[in-house]
């Protein structure tokens, strides 16, 4: 996908509640210092339990906040949309370019009461495998649950969710082949 394009929309992500994860991230990250610490402490299954749970209270609220963190001062954050298709850096499990000619169809989906913006592809697959890690895994996972590895959460974006799904249609009928 290239940008030489004049006719783009550009949605950025919402600093304000990306600060807020952040240092929700940094709370809950000392609260599982905290854990482990007790949790050596303790004696018998009291122990494994709490070390363990600290431990990756730890782990996956530090990578919540490096990610945060990141999309913090990542100015391309957001969604971009042009002719040839969209670039999606919007959340954790953001997918990158996306052409048009390799999306399928696009509606909305809600997962315990929040909407998504679901984007559907001819190839999950080789969507999935651009990735590695923890990242790749939750990609399969949604990919699984709802068909589809890319979804847009409502609440993660700066623009009206209900003014994204109309840009994306409009772009995804005028640019798809």
């Amino acid at each position: 996908m290239s940008d030489n394009s004049t006719e783009t929309s550009f949605h950025p992500l919402n600093k304000g509640k990306l600060m807020i994860l952040s240092i929700g991230s940094i709370g809950i990250m000392i609260a599982s210092f905290f854990m482990i610490f007790i949790g050596t402490e303790s004696v018998g299954f009291k122990k494994v339990y709490l070390t363990l749970a600290g431990f990756l209270g730890v782990a996956i609220f530090a990578y919540i906040f490096m990610n945060s963190m990141k999309k913090l001062i990542d100015e391309k954050g957001g969604i971009t949309l042009s002719p040839e298709g969209f670039d999606d850096r919007s959340g954790l499990v953001a997918v990158g370019e996306i052409d048009w000619k390799d999306v399928t169809g696009i509606d909305i989906i809600k997962i315990n009461g929040l909407s998504f913006l679901r984007i559907k592809v001819s190839n999950p697959d080789a969507i999935i495998n651009r990735h590695k890690g923890i990242k790749q895994a939750i990609l399969r996972k949604n990919n699984y649950a709802t068909g589809s590895p890319i979804q847009i959460p409502s609440s993660g974006l700066s623009t009206n969710f209900d003014e994204l799904v109309k840009e994306f249609t409009d772009f995804y009928r005028k640019y798809s082949v």
